[in-house]
């Protein structure tokens, strides 16, 4: 997509975006990566018929670390919080290695939080560690990124 949101062209440079969720009703739905690059749909010279991503531009990394300095990713997180019924997360790290969870359960659904914070402390250490349940993140409409991270990548 562009900018804007609006579908591009074949070759033409835009935001990759892939369905995303755990919801099979809802096909449709487009998660925005931050990754930049055009389609190609023509046969490659190869002969390999798939479309492909050409010109790909990944978004910057985001470094996390736990007390003792090891480095945790986001794929470790992803895989934590997959556990629990939550909807959609924004989890964020200060220099000071303090973190922060806001998450929005699942509809109907009751997130344990000292499961979930006993789950992160585990990946983390003893870091500093706010949980904050919002039914109404993401309302406004911008999009909620899920991680970001004060450390420097070193």
């Amino acid at each position: 997509v562009d900018a804007l949101g609006r579908p591009t062209r074949p070759g033409v440079r835009g935001e990759v975006t892939v369905p995303g969720g755990r919801n099979p009703l809802a096909p449709l739905l487009r998660y925005r990566t931050g990754d930049w690059a055009r389609l190609e749909t023509g046969a490659c010279p190869c002969g390999d018929p798939m479309p492909r991503l050409m010109d790909l531009e990944g978004r910057q990394p985001v470094l996390f670390r736990a007390a003792d300095g090891t480095p945790v990713t986001a794929v470790d997180l992803s895989r934590l919080l997959r556990e629990f019924p939550i909807l959609l997360h924004r989890f964020s790290q200060k220099r000071d290695l303090s973190c922060a969870l806001d998450y929005r359960p699942a509809a109907g659904a009751a997130v344990d939080a000292a499961a979930l914070a006993a789950a992160l402390r585990r990946h983390l250490g003893g870091v500093p560690l706010e949980l904050r349940a919002d039914p109404a993140l993401g309302d406004d409409g911008a999009k909620v990124a899920p991680y970001r991270s004060e450390l420097e990548l070193t």
